[in-house]
């Protein structure tokens, strides 16, 4: 009994420390490594939390400068400096006033207005607003939509693997407390086992819809950047 005890202990331990350490891990290319919360992924910037300190302020690190990145799931994504084949944005030299007054840039898929990416209110307001053309107010809300795609299956697949851990934990707790009254050695230890296999089938079923969401978005925004000729420009 004593020794399921230890053994019981020493597992929740282990889970509660898992949990403590699902985070996303940026690794640089100087060999240096910062443990965080991912808030954005631009084109030549990522934005980021502190894991220490996820209320805190937001930094920001070049792309060119990350080797990659492990996020909380296991997922682990290479990064690359995007640029066009020229290695800068694509202008339209021939007239610069009309690149002025455009003031939207498309860029891998991307959307930019004034030089800043666009998040979803913005995109609203710009397609309620009268100062665009009508191809423009169509790639805002082509882009807005592109921003959706894959969301359902990833939020689905990060509430499992939470879930994943929560739930070897939950039960780990409830075999200990157990183990303390009328549970034997044996119902205690088959206890935690069963917990700590549901937790894994769990966190395998959250990568499973994870990388299912991440496809899926990986695929619309490719079909869309082919049908927008392959490249940076400006509308």
């Amino acid at each position: 009994m004593k020794i399921t005890k230890i053994s019981a202990i020493v597992f929740l331990i282990t889970i509660i420390s898992e949990m403590m350490t699902a985070q996303d891990t940026i690794y640089f290319k100087d060999k240096s490594i910062i443990s965080s919360k991912i808030i954005e992924i631009g084109i030549t910037e990522i934005q980021y939390h502190r894991f220490d300190n996820l209320t805190g302020p937001i930094y920001s690190v070049l792309k060119k400068d990350v080797k990659s990145i492990k996020y909380l799931n296991g997922e682990i994504d290479s990064v690359s400096f995007v640029a066009s084949p020229n290695k800068e944005i694509v202008q339209i030299e021939t007239n610069q006033s009309q690149l002025v007054q455009s003031k939207l840039h498309l860029s891998g898929g991307d959307l930019f207005y004034e030089g800043s990416k666009l998040g979803v209110r913005k995109m609203n307001q710009l397609i309620e607003s009268n100062s665009l053309t009508e191809n423009q107010r169509n790639i805002v809300s082509e882009v807005k939509s592109l921003r959706m795609v894959g969301k359902t299956q990833k939020g689905i697949g990060t509430g499992f693997f939470v879930t994943g851990f929560v739930v070897p934990a939950v039960v780990g707790i409830g075999a200990v407390l157990a183990s303390l009254g009328t549970a034997t050695a044996k119902q205690t230890d088959e206890t935690i086992i069963i917990g700590a296999l549901a937790g894994a089938a769990i966190r395998t079923a959250g990568h499973v819809f994870w990388k299912i969401g991440k496809n899926k978005a990986k695929a619309k925004k490719l079909e869309f950047i082919t049908k927008h000729s392959n490249n940076e420009f400006i509308y």
